[in-house]
């Protein structure tokens, strides 16, 4: 595996690009069979079942208890040694530190191809905090629980296991270090079959924070474009941006059989604007194609449709029967 930084922008404090040779099946990967069912499978474990529902309202989830976390558990003296908290090289050392550990694990999610693990802290930069999206789009429902796709989608966090009460001694914890400033960072993964993310790890430590009233610190793992494909699109980008400033020139040429006074004087701050909006959209859209987010990869389920039911059957057998009722 390669890495390398990339530009960031907006609400991101820092980004690294992954670029993996292998494995190409990873060991934590969503299956998919006909119908619009999927799953979150792990050796041996199935960790997520999934419905999209009919018309594309929502998608109906139910999470088994058998995850496991591709993270080694982070003890707390590992916590404090890096350097001062939420600075640019406490961002950068954790996400070296998670790239290694995904690279590393025997249940990476991790395959062939370009990946963007970039830290998060919208509090900062958005009109709402962090705190404030995950009280209202962090699923607390368990096992099964509906994801709304209606309006502008979803967008939320989909926990792997059932959440820990803030009371809880693991919480405790990590609410120590939340009130030190050296909480690890919550590790989620953009999954496009769900619109929304999955809490690959850090279950307890997002707790702790909520309970502390604390923006969590996040590390957002997703698919990226590989080294070909942001060849196309920023040739692509050139050339529209080549095709604006033709035209912005043509305008200018026009000012010369203009006579001065007002009018020119409007035309001219209408060019020079036109001109300063496509370089702004040419700057950012270079920023874009360096990290933007591809959809998820998944792969057929061995068995397809039947294997399907009858792990949801097994699993979760009156979850299973309620999504029938409401596909039919």
């Amino acid at each position: 595996m390669r890495w390398e930084s990339v530009p960031v922008t907006g609400v991101d404090e820092y980004a690294i690009r992954l670029t993996v040779g292998e494995p190409r099946l990873p060991s934590t990967r969503f299956e998919v069979a006909t119908g619009n069912r999927f799953l979150l499978t792990q050796p041996e474990n199935v960790a997520l079942l999934g419905v999209i529902e009919r018309h594309y309202a929502g998608v109906d989830v139910h999470a088994t208890g058998a995850y496991s976390s591709p993270i080694p558990p982070i003890r707390a003296d590992e916590a404090r040694r890096f350097p001062p908290p939420r600075t640019p090289e406490w961002h950068a050392r954790w996400a070296h530190r998670f790239a290694g550990w995904l690279f590393d694990s025997a249940l990476t999610p991790l395959h062939r191809g370009d990946w963007i693990l970039r830290a998060r802290m919208p509090a900062r930069h958005d009109r709402h905090s962090v705190s404030a999206w995950l009280r209202h789009e962090l699923v607390r429902d368990h096992p099964a629980a509906e994801l709304d796709w209606f309006g502008l989608g979803w967008s939320g966090i989909l926990p792997l296991r059932r959440l820990s009460e803030s009371d809880a001694a693991r919480v405790k914890a990590h609410r120590k270090l939340v009130r030190e400033g050296t909480l690890p960072p919550v590790l989620l993964m953009w999954a496009s079959c769900l619109d929304g993310y999955v809490l690959l790890d850090g279950h307890d430590r997002l707790i702790a924070a909520l309970a502390e009233e604390t923006d969590p610190p996040l590390l957002i793992l997703h698919r990226t474009a590989t080294a070909d494909e942001r060849a196309q699109q920023t040739k692509w980008a050139l050339a529209t941006q080549q095709k604006i400033a033709d035209g912005v020139r043509e305008m200018a040429s026009r000012l010369d059989i203009m006579p001065a006074g007002p009018r020119r004087d409007l035309e001219e701050r209408k060019i020079g604007q036109a001109d300063a909006r496509n370089q702004r959209y040419f700057g950012s859209t270079l920023v874009e194609i360096e990290s933007d987010r591809k959809r998820t990869a998944a792969w057929p389920h061995p068995g397809g449709t039947a294997h399907w039911r009858l792990l949801a059957e097994s699993l979760a057998p009156s979850w299973q029967s309620a999504v029938v009722r409401e596909q039919v």
